[in-house]
């Protein structure tokens, strides 16, 4: 596994890891269940699909959900592998222009473990 990302030192990843895993779960165990746990995210992004009104939004019709929504879908974009279904990605094009705020596969920062 590849903790190298984002740090200087080894010192620094291993503190990273030491706070993390106390709120979340061991990197090892979560790094093995990675492929599991992306099926799952797929197909919660498939039941997505109805609950986006792209045409609210090409209208520029922002509601609290898109406050909410955009962010998390941001988040998961930081997943490299996870690929989102056409109209969800076309939403999050949307979203991410209207905000100016990037995507992390726009920025060339999603990461695999």
């Amino acid at each position: 596994m590849n903790w190298s990302c984002g740090f200087a030192t080894t010192s620094a990843r291993e503190h990273y890891k030491t706070i993390h895993e106390k709120r979340v779960d061991d990197f090892g165990r979560l790094a093995e269940e990675a492929p599991a746990l992306l099926q799952q995210g797929q197909a919660a992004l498939e039941k997505l699909i109805p609950h986006i009104d792209l045409a609210r939004i090409q209208a520029q019709h922002y509601g609290y959900d898109d406050i909410r929504l955009y962010p998390f879908l941001r988040h998961i974009s930081a997943a490299a592998g996870i690929e989102f279904p056409p109209v969800t990605q076309a939403y999050m094009d949307l979203m991410s222009a209207a905000s100016k705020v990037p995507t992390y596969v726009q920025m060339g920062e999603a990461k695999s473990i």
